[in-house]
């Protein structure tokens, strides 16, 4: 049996280190423990009940579920079967879901719970027959508009395959043998933010090469507690959660929901993580509006402490130690944001997806926390080029492996040569470049270090009647560094001017709203209050201060709903949605 799959890799674990704990998962506000043993031997069970009905080489299952680990298990389970695993995102209008089940074609469907299956259901009509429906969790699918004989407990399904193994001991055995590392493992959809998501095929070879760079990167070790936040139909989400510890024998832990990630981060304490731009703000603004609520005190040494934090950073990015300077604010303030936070055991933080604002990532230097960029594709297999140390900070760093060639093209656009390339497109017949070099649209730069210095799509770069061109990715990201400012798209194109329609973060508005006597909370209510549109003009006010002349925002509007199903699975925004659904807002400005 070869250990170059994914499923190879699950075992070679599974048989040196078989008791030490490979999954943990916060469940009705307790810790679970399941060991690499355990993982792979669900797994089998998995991958049997599939064999047994059918399922193999040439056939498609998809996963349309939340961050479980479930989903790594079905997900591995799929692969030992021989078939393709297509992971969806958890949350997708119907269109999107309809349209990226029907290019999948699965027999198969995993759904993690009954909105999910809801959500199935009322496309099903324009998919192709699908055989089964695989439930991880059944709660509320006993009435009687559920009695379909397609629907099936994932419980029972596991049962099915634990029969299996004991008519046959020898077909697990079997299933991993005939794998081979060149064939496609999964389907991951790109994020779509400039068009309709592709379904990008990926070989066990292709992951296992991202796994391995990643886990060099960040010298992954058994010891090491990841924490799933990215969607594992992600690439990057996969890399992170299940392939790099497949390849290490690091654990990987889930929270019990989406309301409790901060209670459960701070419990389990995470050595490494790995998230969007908006988790990292989100964690900075709690901070930020709970000390603007605090007593004038704690608001002067939380400030006095930044500011001693801030020197020390300073002092480290000239060649400095910055040592007393980093003792006295960690012991006023830092030590204890960073416990509160669930941060303080990390040793590697990185974040991708999106662009991040530089004050967010020196925010969590000055805290003693290393914020690594990264930039990749999904069509390149996931992560590209990461920062290596604090002199990176500017840039996007350098490529994580040398096996990584890149090359600019016409109008610098970013090409790419690497082990992770994709293998093919789901439900096309589009091939990979035959010479290797992948075409990223992505407009980029590189320094004389040749570090990755900046990055745009190309369609995102704004041309204003003046001929000069703005980045849109660059100032969006530059307002979202404010508290208040959950999104902002940028537009420009024809317009003497940028302008921005800008999506509240309605907790941190609602906050402060209640500090100065407002007595509305709703999103629609904040986002018409004539003093909420006050705060907002100061913070993009503030914003433009910092950017050069010419990319200034002259114009802004507050959009009237919250962008929610306008972003991907990463935090970014889909602007061609968001441009169509409030077309009436932003011409008007």
């Amino acid at each position: 049996m070869s250990v170059e799959t994914l499923p190879g890799l699950l075992e070679a674990q599974a048989a040196s280190r078989p008791d030490a704990v490979a999954i943990r998962v916060k469940r009705l506000g307790l810790w679970r423990e399941f060991t690499w043993k355990t993982y792979s031997d669900v797994v089998r069970e998995t991958a049997l009940a599939l064999d047994a009905r059918g399922v193999g080489p040439g056939d498609t299952v998809a996963i349309y579920a939340a961050n479980d680990p479930r989903w790594l298990v079905s997900d591995l389970g799929i692969q030992t079967a021989g078939a393709l695993s297509v992971g969806l995102q958890p949350v997708q209008d119907a269109d999107e879901l309809a349209a990226n089940l029907k290019a999948a074609g699965a027999k198969v469907i995993i759904c993690g719970d009954q909105e999910q299956v809801d959500n199935v259901l009322a496309v099903t009509a324009d998919l192709p027959p699908y055989e089964h429906l695989v439930v991880f969790d059944m709660k509320g699918l006993h009435t009687a508009e559920y009695r379909d004989a397609r629907i099936t407990s994932f419980e029972d399904f596991r049962a099915s395959g634990r029969e299996a193994h004991v008519a046959d001991g020898t077909r697990h055995a079997a299933l991993l043998s005939r794998l081979s590392d060149t064939t496609a493992a999964i389907a991951s959809y790109t994020s779509g933010t400039t068009g309709v998501p592709r379904g990008i095929l990926l070989s066990h070879a292709a992951q296992i090469a991202a796994g391995r760079a990643l886990a060099t990167k960040i010298a992954l070790k058994p010891t090491d507690r990841c924490f799933s936040l990215l969607p594992l139909g992600h690439a990057t989400g996969r890399a992170f959660d299940v392939v790099a510890p497949l390849v290490a024998g690091a654990s990987v832990n889930f929270p019990e929901s989406t309301e409790t990630i901060a209670h459960d981060m701070a419990e389990i304490s995470p050595t490494v993580l790995f998230a969007t731009p908006k988790v990292y703000e989100r964690i900075r603004s709690i901070v930020e509006v709970r000390i603007a609520r605090a007593v004038p005190f704690k608001r002067w040494v939380y400030g006095f402490a930044m500011s001693r934090l801030e020197s020390s950073l300073a002092a480290r990015r000239a060649g400095g130690s910055g040592g007393f300077s980093a003792f006295l604010g960690g012991v006023l303030a830092g030590k204890s944001i960073l416990k509160k936070a669930g941060l303080s055991s990390l040793r590697y933080a990185g974040v991708g997806g999106a662009s991040v604002s530089s004050n967010v990532t020196s925010w969590f230097w000055q805290l003693g926390i290393p914020l690594y960029e990264h930039y990749g594709q999904v069509e390149t297999g996931g992560v590209l080029f990461a920062q290596r140390n604090l002199s990176d900070s500017g840039t996007l760093g350098a490529a994580v492996i040398d096996g990584i060639e890149v090359r600019l093209g016409e109008g610098g656009e970013l090409f790419v040569r690497s082990p992770g390339l994709l293998v093919g497109v789901l439900g096309t017949t589009e091939a990979p470049p035959s010479d290797g070099w992948y075409a990223t649209g992505d407009v980029a730069e590189f320094d004389a270090d040749g570090r990755l210095v900046s990055v745009a799509r190309r369609s995102e770069v704004l041309r204003l009647s003046s001929g000069a061109e703005v980045a849109a990715t660059a100032v969006g990201s530059a307002l979202q560094q404010s508290p208040y400012i959950s999104a902002a798209v940028v537009v420009g194109n024809g317009r003497a001017a940028p302008a921005a329609l800008i999506e509240l973060q309605q907790e941190a508005v609602a906050d402060w709203a209640k500090d100065h006597d407002i007595a509305v909370t709703t999103y629609a209510a904040l986002a018409t209050n004539a003093l909420v549109r006050d705060l907002i003009a100061a913070e993009v006010a503030a914003v433009n201060a910092g950017l050069a002349e010419g990319t200034r925002v002259e114009a802004f509007a507050i959009a009237p709903r919250p962008l929610h199903d306008e972003l991907t699975a990463t935090g970014k925004v889909r602007r061609d949605l968001v441009l169509e659904r409030h077309a009436d807002v932003v011409s008007g400005l």
